[in-house]
């Protein structure tokens, strides 16, 4: 029987600011130059690398790649090893950078497919040419990886710079692999091969606008150092959630769905309400849905501090819609002992909710985080942030969305 009463509270938090950027039409698929003034050796060793760490992120080289790798790593002809390196991780490369020996950065496509898979994260590789020598990191942005939120910082009035025609183009994360068995900086030789991991909250038909430098000032004029990239993501499998209580009837559960590299789903920086970026969890009435990328996940999920927590490893197939089961287990009910949860200081809007591109939460949004945490009675508080817009929720009555166990 989870109840709303109004109450007021004050805030203080932070405003994040964003920054343009110029866009130009996609390009197509292309072969790059092979670079032949480079030893053999260290791109070999680098080779080795960079095929062990695509295999460490689930997306190792094909038999037949692998196959290829090894000849040219076996081949005592520098030149021809050389060029077979190249010739067979090329396949993998999404975008190609140029580094002159003035260190300016310009950016061309590579041949690997733009494909995506929505929900979820796909792996390639970003081909340097170094011309410069340069040893600093290598740094990719896109505007389409900007944050979805801006926090609430206490303004009664809040000045909103995230409006909902914004979020259709915030579609994307990207992370540039730096972990070993790969180094944080490029190595200085004339050819480096990065790992670049791009996450897809949409499915579809999507362009994504890349910028790459190694350092200030070392963007290209006239934008080459930008690339737009125009994707097709695949849809993620729906998976129906079963969320069967104690009892036998169906419920509100709380889920944590990572997969084999601890990555949460789905991505919190791509979150907006009912899901919080701020909660590793997620909550789902019995028979709503969840989409995930096929593949291996472990689950952990419960319902508040009277259930147990409870894991297990569910298998993704490739398959348009999936469902899955779970049972909540009550380890005590504490309301047999007229003993009733709650909590009285839950935030409409501030701490780490936002006020952009909605104003705090929705009545609707935090009842379902209530009956998810299984509380008697939940207060929600407002002051300051988005305090005009959120004050239309409190009347000093019992919310409608109050309901009887």
């Amino acid at each position: 029987m989870p109840r709303f009463v109004s109450s007021r509270t004050s805030l203080l938090l932070c405003l994040l600011g964003f920054v343009s950027l110029h866009v130009a039409p996609p390009l197509p698929a292309q072969s790059l130059p092979v670079v032949t003034d480079v030893d053999s050796q260290p791109l070999k060793s680098q080779a080795k690398r960079v095929a062990a760490a695509l295999s460490h992120l689930g997306h190792p080289l094909t038999v037949a790649e692998q196959a290829a790798l090894t000849m040219a790593l076996d081949n005592t002809n520098d030149g021809e090893a050389v060029s077979a390196i190249q010739a067979t991780l090329d396949r993998r490369v999404l975008m190609g950078v140029h580094i002159n020996p003035e260190s300016r950065v310009k950016v061309s496509r590579g041949a690997a497919s733009a494909t995506l898979l929505e929900q979820g994260w796909s792996v390639f590789l970003v081909k340097v040419h170094n011309e410069a020598g340069v040893t600093s990191p290598l740094r990719c942005s896109s505007v389409n990886a900007k944050p979805l939120q801006k926090r609430s910082r206490g303004a009664s009035e809040p000045e909103s710079t995230i409006t909902a025609k914004d979020i259709p183009d915030r579609w994307l994360d990207l992370i540039m692999f730096e972990q070993k068995p790969l180094t944080k900086t490029l190595s200085g030789l004339a050819v480096d091969y990065r790992i670049i991991q791009i996450y897809s909250r949409d499915a579809g038909k999507r362009e994504g606008l890349f910028l790459f430098d190694v350092g200030q000032g070392t963007q290209d004029l006239g934008f080459r150092s930008e690339l737009p990239v125009l994707f097709t993501s695949r849809p993620a499998v729906q998976v129906k959630l079963n969320v069967i209580d104690h009892d036998g009837k169906p419920t509100t559960g709380q889920f944590v769905i990572r997969d084999q590299w601890n990555r949460v789903y789905p991505a919190r920086a791509r979150r907006l309400a009912p899901d919080f970026f701020f909660h590793d969890q997620i909550y789902r009435h019995s028979g709503e849905t969840v989409a995930l990328p096929p593949g291996e996940y472990q689950v952990t999920f419960t319902r508040g501090p009277e259930y147990t927590v409870q894991r297990r490893a569910i298998t993704v197939p490739d398959v348009p819609q999936h469902q899955e089961t779970f049972r909540l287990k009550r380890w005590i009910q504490l309301t047999d002992y007229r003993w009733y949860s709650g909590d009285h200081h839950v935030h409409a809007a501030g701490c780490s909710h936002y006020e952009a591109p909605t104003q705090g939460v929705a009545p609707a949004d935090m009842m379902r985080h209530f009956l998810g945490e299984d509380l008697n009675v939940g207060c929600v508080l407002t002051w300051g942030p988005c305090w005009y817009h959120q004050k239309q929720f409190f009347d000093g009555q019992l919310h409608a969305l109050s309901r009887k166990n």
